[in-house]
C-alpha cells in the first residue's frame, strides 16, 4: 500500500511540475482569455496553460510532419544511396542530347530566379527530373508532372510576386495559369524586336514562340503549368498564331499606334485575356 501511495505521489508531482514564467498579454487577447476563464470557471493562468499545452502538441506534430517532408525530399534526391527496401523506383530517362541539356539549363535559370532556388540544386533537379519529384525554394516550389525526352510538364507555385527573364530556346512551350495572374512579355526577330505583352488568368494558357527573350511575372499565390515539347516530337496544333501577331505589330507600327508597355520601356502590343463572366 505504501508503494502505491508513493507511486501516486510521484505521478502527481510530475503532472504538477513545471516552470513559472511571466508574460504580458495584449489587451484584446486578455479580454478573450478573461471571457474563457469566466465561462469555464477557471483562472486566466489555467487558460494560458491549456493554450500553451495544446500549442505544444500541435507544434510537435507539425515538426514531425516537416521532418518527414524534408527526409522524403532528401530520399528522392539521394535515392541512389538508399537501401533496396526503401528505394523508390524512378523513371529512367534517355541520355540527354543538346536540346534536352539546353532545356534543363533554361528551366533551371527560370525557376531559380522565379522561386529563389539554389542554382546548382535546380540544375541537377531539371537534369534528372522525373515524375512526382519536387524542389522548393525561398518563394515557392516546382513539381514534375511529366518529363521525358519529348516533353516536360512542370507545375509551379509561387508564394510572392516574382519575375524572371529567360530565353525560350528551341523547345516550344505553353504556360497555363491554373490560379492567379500571369504576365508574359516576349520579343524576337519576327516581332522586329518589339515587345508583345500578354496578361492571362486562371484557366487560360498562352505560348512563347521559339528563340525569344521572355519576361515572366506571377502575382502572389499563382499556380501555373509550364508545358514544353521537343522540336523533334509530334507536331502540335497551337491555337496561337504568332505570324498573325507579327503582322498586327507591323501594321500598328506603320500607323504609329503602338503603346508604351509597363516594365518593357518600349512600344508594343498589350493583350489582356480576361475570363468570360458567366451570364
Amino acid at each position: 500500500m505504501a508503494d502505491q501511495n508513493k507511486t501516486k505521489s510521484n505521478a502527481s508531482k510530475r503532472r504538477g511540475s513545471g516552470k513559472k514564467i511571466a508574460i504580458t498579454l495584449p489587451e484584446d487577447t486578455l479580454e478573450v482569455y478573461q471571457r474563457i476563464a469566466k465561462n469555464e470557471y477557471i483562472s486566466i493562468e489555467q487558460v494560458i496553460a491549456r493554450v500553451a499545452i495544446e500549442f505544444a502538441h500541435v507544434e510537435a506534430e507539425a515538426s514531425v510532419s516537416r521532418f518527414d517532408a524534408i527526409e522524403t525530399r532528401k530520399d528522392r534526391i539521394k535515392g541512389d544511396y538508399l537501401p533496396d527496401s526503401r528505394r523508390r523506383p524512378l523513371a529512367v530517362l534517355p541520355q540527354q542530347g543538346l536540346n534536352e541539356t539546353e532545356a534543363a539549363q533554361t528551366y533551371s535559370q527560370l525557376f531559380s530566379e522565379l522561386l529563389e532556388l539554389d542554382p546548382e540544386e535546380a540544375l541537377e533537379f531539371f537534369r534528372r527530373s522525373v515524375e512526382t519529384t519536387a524542389v522548393a525554394g525561398g518563394h515557392g516550389s516546382v513539381f514534375v508532372e511529366r518529363s521525358d525526352h519529348l516533353s516536360r510538364y512542370y507545375e509551379c507555385y509561387n508564394a510572392d510576386q516574382a519575375s524572371a527573364c529567360f530565353h525560350s530556346g528551341s523547345w516550344p512551350l505553353d504556360i497555363e495559369c491554373r490560379n492567379g495572374t500571369v504576365t508574359l512579355i516576349f520579343t524576337g526577330k519576327k516581332f522586329l524586336g518589339r515587345p508583345v505583352m500578354v496578361e492571362f488568368g486562371g484557366g487560360r494558357s498562352f505560348g512563347a514562340p521559339p528563340d525569344c527573350d521572355c519576361i515572366l511575372t506571377l502575382v502572389p499565390k499563382t499556380t501555373i503549368i509550364l508545358k514544353s515539347h521537343h522540336p523533334a516530337g509530334t507536331a502540335r496544333e497551337h491555337s496561337i498564331n504568332f505570324d498573325g501577331i507579327a503582322s498586327l505589330l507591323i501594321d500598328l507600327q506603320k500607323r504609329d499606334a503602338l503603346e508604351d508597355l509597363p516594365g518593357a520601356n518600349k512600344k508594343g502590343i498589350w493583350f489582356k485575356l480576361e475570363a468570360k463572366e458567366s451570364s
